[in-house]
């Protein structure tokens, strides 16, 4: 089961478990440090068979619950099993901030990082790995800086891979400036630091200085890899400059990696939006597999360098295929529709999208309602209009615009007053400008 374990084949680890209940050999504490699936139907049986081998309580068992409910997104799972352990370790600590980290409560990883320590354990290096990794994707830059501090008086700020976290806390946090005095500050770096560091520079706007930090890695003599390369090219994206991006590409090329599907889907957005969309069309047709990602980012970077019509006909030859659209592939798609005021075509994708069930998401709606508005199809933007229950002031803006250009001034005034009054209902600085439960019709 640990072989299946380590080498990410949790489904064969999993029969191995169910082979041995068969045979009826008993589990010890160990047997239940196994990989999680992600579905917490087959975690809650798990858990029932280790209520009735009385293991239970143990505190390596318990801890692996605490990791394996985390990772399935059963946060009251969690509590429980936290609140009934009879003994707790460091581990366990480090796995119940972990567990609220990912699954998007801040605040309570925060609490039971100052918890922790209120009741005697001593945070370790993985302790503030964790507590960091929360400050960075709530953008707590405040809390981060505090949790440094705590690094710093425990001399844990040298340990590589707290570094790397710190990097890219500061990086999430829009602080580079932070970033970099970390980066600096490390003894030792590995291709993680340096990832970490062209991605903070890209994520805050310093492209060129993403990519001189890229170009820097081979004086420190490591080797990039495919992440390395996935945050070059989204530093590229949008620059502009066809010699740095074919440079890049053949570090690519050079280095093996450019059959990885995600290589070949971020070579494709970045050669679309440097208008550089036969640079775009070469990649994709030489891609020996694509999936969702691929088709909607070929169509997205048809439509940003004007070839609409081009981009419907890959939207109709991912239909072919086994690969459903989502909601960005839709979002390109109408995109085209827009520009070439192909009404037709626009409704064919909303038949679509209502099959697909994705009507109901804001986004696509904005996008519904602008594509019948520039097709001059004001009825069809009203219904759509209508029927969005959660509308945001793009939703609005939409609308408006739709009856200005079919010629509707008045209307489109009173979509203004109309949005105005829904405006009044939220507390200042909310974004959304409309309910989120009920739907309000407006003819």
């Amino acid at each position: 089961m640990r072989a299946y374990a380590r080498n990410e084949r949790p489904r064969e680890a999993l029969d191995c478990f169910s082979h041995m209940q068969i045979h009826g050999i008993k589990a010890d504490p160990h047997t239940w440090e196994l990989p999680s699936l992600g579905a917490l139907g087959e975690g809650q049986q798990i858990h029932a068979a280790i209520v009735d081998s009385g293991c239970e309580g143990e505190v390596i068992v318990a801890t692996a619950l605490v990791n394996m409910y985390g990772k399935c997104r059963g946060v009251q799972h969690v509590r429980r099993v936290f609140s009934q352990m009879p003994e707790r370790n460091v581990v366990t600590w480090n796995a119940m901030i972990s567990a609220f980290s990912h699954n998007g409560y801040a605040q309570e990883a925060f609490d039971l990082f100052h918890q922790m320590q209120y009741n005697g354990f001593t945070p370790d290096h993985i302790t503030v790995i964790c507590i960091v990794d929360a400050c960075g994707d709530f953008a707590a830059l405040d809390k981060g800086q505090q949790i440094h501090a705590t690094i710093i008086e425990r001399g844990y700020e040298g340990h590589l891979v707290v570094g790397n976290a710190l990097v890219n806390m500061y990086g999430k946090c829009q602080s580079l400036h932070d970033a970099h005095g970390v980066f600096r500050r490390m003894q030792k770096h590995n291709v993680v630091s340096w990832n970490t560091m062209i991605s903070a520079c890209a994520q805050n706007g310093h492209r060129i200085e993403a990519l001189e930090t890229f170009h820097n890695m081979d004086s420190d003599g490591i080797r990039p890899n495919e992440v390395t390369f996935l945050c070059a090219l989204d530093a590229c994206a949008g620059m502009a400059n066809l010699h740095e991006e074919q440079k890049i590409h053949a570090g690519i090329v050079k280095s093996k990696y450019e059959g990885q599907l995600a290589v070949g889907n971020a070579l494709i957005n970045m050669y679309g939006k440097c208008n550089s969309l036969q640079n775009a069309l070469n990649v994709f047709n030489q891609m020996p597999q694509r999936n969702v990602i691929s088709w909607t980012t070929i169509i997205s970077a048809c439509t940003q360098n004007g070839c609409c019509k081009e981009a419907l006909d890959y939207y109709d030859q991912m239909q072919k295929t086994s690969l459903k659209p989502n909601r960005i592939t839709f979002l390109g798609a109408l995109d085209a529709c827009t520009k070439l005021a192909a009404l037709e075509k626009g409704q064919e994708i909303h038949g679509t999208i209502i099959d697909g069930g994705y009507e109901g998401l804001t986004m696509v709606g904005n996008a519904l309602i602008t594509m019948y508005g520039q097709c001059r199809a004001l009825q069809d933007a009203k219904s759509v209009f209508g029927r969005t229950c959660h509308r945001d002031v793009i939703s609005w803006n939409s609308m408006i615009a739709a009856c200005t250009w079919n010629g509707r001034g008045k209307e489109a005034l009173d979509y203004f007053d109309e949005m105005q009054r829904y405006a009044s209902w939220f507390p200042r600085g909310g974004s959304n400008l409309g309910p989120k439960k009920r739907c309000s019709v407006m003819m």
